[in-house]
């Protein structure tokens, strides 16, 4: 999946990830997205300092930002909103972040709202 759209993103320094809020149709569930910054970063490390503190710290310092994201084909059997209001810009007419997902990543699933 290839699209350009605003998502709630942020960056965790302790971590050195980039994390990506992709809401799901009904916005009672999101998919929370986290990809190593360094390409040689193992994911495991990532994994090992990931608390629920942590987590919920990452995800309140997300803020709004157009994001031009590529991810790979995935089926859990439902489907985020993203995929289906995407909206598609000449790349030569604005800068978006980036957030390429070509290597390992972390994937949850969260219920906005209970936080779990």
């Amino acid at each position: 999946m290839f699209i350009i759209e605003t998502f709630d993103f942020s960056h965790d320094d302790e971590l050195n990830v980039d994390a990506l809020r992709v809401p799901y149709a009904d916005n009672q569930y999101s998919m929370i997205l986290m990809l190593p910054r360094n390409r040689q970063s193992p994911l495991a490390s990532v994994v090992q300092g990931l608390t629920a503190a942590k987590l919920n710290e990452i995800i309140g310092e997300m803020e709004p930002e157009q994001v031009e994201l590529s991810l790979p084909k995935m089926s859990v059997g439902t489907r985020a909103v993203a995929a289906t209001q995407a909206q598609f810009v000449s790349k030569s007419l604005v800068h978006f972040k980036q957030f390429t997902v070509d290597r390992p990543f972390l994937a949850l699933i969260r219920h906005e709202p209970t936080g779990a």
